[in-house]
């Protein structure tokens, strides 16, 4: 038997052995660490939508212009969002609407104040910090936009990935089966489990 070099028998290895790994489709839960067996492309914009943040008052930027806490803007609560719906209102010049982190962002809204630099009596909304359009706000696709390619063929299923997968609405995802992997001892120095060994075994 001929010796070589432990890298001329990987690459012989390499040329002669083409693996043919079947492959399966297994529920998220049970994916983590497998190995991904296609691209995954968005079928949606991540988010789907406007949303906020942070838990505040969502504004047209240009009303709290100026505000400081000696000076607050004023603005007339119009509504609530209740998170996990999408509002049906909309913030007009000098009004304001309440919304939670992940909260959609009502039409006429362009930024959110945070609720810390606010205070509300009855119906009105007193603003003490300015703020630019876009503060606090997640824009529609700023993850993710739909036909993206968010990952790869061969990456190993992470936590975070596996998370990225559900929150584009996916509970499957096809991976590589697991290869069968069996080690070979050989030698005449070797005896069968459980037999006694003798000297030079």
């Amino acid at each position: 038997m001929k010796v070589v070099r432990l890298s001329e028998a990987l690459n012989k290895l390499k040329e002669s052995w083409k693996p043919r790994l079947k492959v399966e489709r297994l529920p998220l839960r049970e994916a983590l660490g497998r190995v991904l067996a296609v691209d995954v492309e968005s079928p949606i914009d991540l988010p789907p939508f406007n949303r906020s943040a942070v838990d505040g008052y969502a504004v047209k930027a240009q009303d709290t212009y100026g505000a400081d806490e000696e000076n607050p803007a004023r603005l007339k609560l119009a509504f609530k969002v209740p998170i996990g719906t999408m509002p049906t209102g909309e913030v007009r010049e000098g009004e304001c609407a309440y919304v939670t982190t992940g909260s959609a962002l009502p039409r006429g809204a362009d930024a959110v104040v945070m609720v810390e630099y606010t205070h509300q009596k009855d119906e009105m909304v007193e603003v003490y910090r300015a703020v630019v359009p876009g503060e606090n706000v997640v824009l529609k696709g700023s993850e993710a936009k739909k036909g993206a390619k968010l990952l790869r063929k061969g990456s190993k299923l992470s936590p975070s990935k596996l998370g990225l997968l559900a929150a584009i609405g996916l509970s499957q995802v096809e991976v590589y089966a697991k290869p069968k992997v069996a080690v070979i001892s050989t030698g005449p120095e070797l005896v069968e489990p459980g037999k006694p060994l003798e000297e030079g075994k």
